[in-house]
């Protein structure tokens, strides 16, 4: 990551890490061109999309309804965004202006160019606005720059870059601030990224001793391991090995756009935005089970899953492998509160389930602000975020 990009995310306080959420209501109305704020008071009042549709022309004015939205309400204007599209793009830009980025104002969701002319309600042909930078977007002015089309689609995609990069940042910070933070580490694919990536390990912090204790190869990849050990740290040399692998993962990381899906535990809404190759970092109830009963060596085959909401991430994983006696034998084991960086190679839908089967990159301690809702149905009951038990 640059220092230009870094600044820019130190800069830019409206980056929470607890992006708002949207229930389906809420989505329904904004889909036909109403605001999220209106949105959400006219569900708060217990207003459904089907009892507005069968309001007459003045009630719905009187709610404060424009008429574009009136018209798409009433079945005369245009159609309703699709629910996917919609979803990947307030998620994308944060429910945030990507023009303003004031995340305090109430946004809408515009067509870069408009539906009239492109009949195009794909993610890349809308554009989250405050009603502010709407208004200047139907504006054509004749003293000022208009907010057309091209400059749109510029605004939206720095916005949408800083959005990625500080989700990252975060999952980041908060591992650089806890340095034993990891469990586990997935050798052979953090090293093959970083090879792909063609990074430098000569330059990363720990390469000196781990070259020196013979850990490494001169251009900083790892050399083979006794298999006669417990697990792979199982020696003198494992805190020094530690050091240097949990670099090269943070490295990798720095250069990667990794989605924090611990709030997002909804079929709906992760099956919208979730595509193979995609890399997830996922924070909650882990439950690790070993496979085999081998407890020496290379092959001690475990499964690590994270379930909630009738959704369901799941990989494969090796114990010897693990960076620790205890992250071997307690932590990776049984019911643990853990966070997995994880990259998606497949998602299914059996039985209303959405499972997301995927490569696990390290598995760490839960850190600190990276999951802040509880999948309870006592605290919180309707809409996208409809939990079941945190299992």
């Amino acid at each position: 990551m640059d220092s230009e990009l870094r600044r820019k995310i130190a800069s830019a306080p409206e980056l929470r890490p607890d992006p708002s959420r949207i229930n389906r209501t809420e989505a329904a109305l904004v889909s036909r061109g109403i605001d999220l704020s209106l949105a959400r008071k006219l569900r708060k009042r217990g207003l459904t999309l089907s009892q507005l549709q069968q309001m007459s022309l003045k009630r719905l004015r009187a709610l404060k309804l424009g008429n574009d939205a009136i018209r798409n309400l009433h079945g005369t204007g245009r159609p309703s965004i699709p629910f996917e599209a919609l979803i990947r793009v307030l998620i994308a830009n944060r429910f945030t202006c990507c023009v303003c980025h004031d995340s305090e104002k109430s946004v809408i969701v515009h067509h870069v160019v408009e539906w009239a002319s492109s009949r195009d309600h794909r993610s890349n042909n809308l554009a989250v606005l405050c009603l502010a930078c709407h208004d200047s977007a139907h504006t054509t002015k004749q003293l000022t720059q208009n907010l057309d089309a091209k400059k749109l689609i510029r605004f939206k995609a720095q916005w949408e870059a800083l959005v990625a990069a500080t989700n990252t940042t975060a999952v980041l910070d908060a591992s650089r601030h806890n340095y034993d933070a990891w469990w586990y580490f997935n050798h052979f694919r953090i090293f093959q990224i970083a090879n792909s990536m063609r990074l430098d390990l000569t330059q990363l912090a720990g390469y000196e001793d781990a070259f020196s204790e013979g850990l490494i190869t001169k251009n900083g990849m790892l050399r083979p391991r006794s298999g006669n050990q417990w697990y792979m740290y199982d020696d003198g040399n494992g805190m020094t090995l530690y050091s240097y692998v949990r670099e090269v993962l943070h490295s990798v990381l720095e250069r990667l756009t990794v989605f924090n899906a611990s709030d997002d535990m909804d079929r709906i809404v992760l099956a919208a935005i979730l595509r193979s190759g995609d890399f997830v970092y996922i924070q909650g109830l882990h439950r690790f089970k070993k496979t085999v009963e081998k407890d020496r060596g290379r092959g001690q085959l475990r499964t690590g899953r994270r379930k909630a909401h009738s959704v369901m991430f799941s990989y494969v994983f090796d114990g010897w492998e693990a960076v620790s006696t205890s992250a071997w034998a307690v932590w990776l084991k049984g019911s643990q509160v853990a966070g997995s960086v994880i990259r998606v190679t497949g998602l299914s839908r059996p039985k209303g389930i959405l499972q997301i089967k995927g490569t696990v990159l390290g598995i760490c301690h839960a850190l600190p602000n990276q999951k802040t809702r509880r999948y309870s149905p006592a605290l919180y009951q309707s809409g996208v975020m409809l939990v079941g038990e945190d299992e």
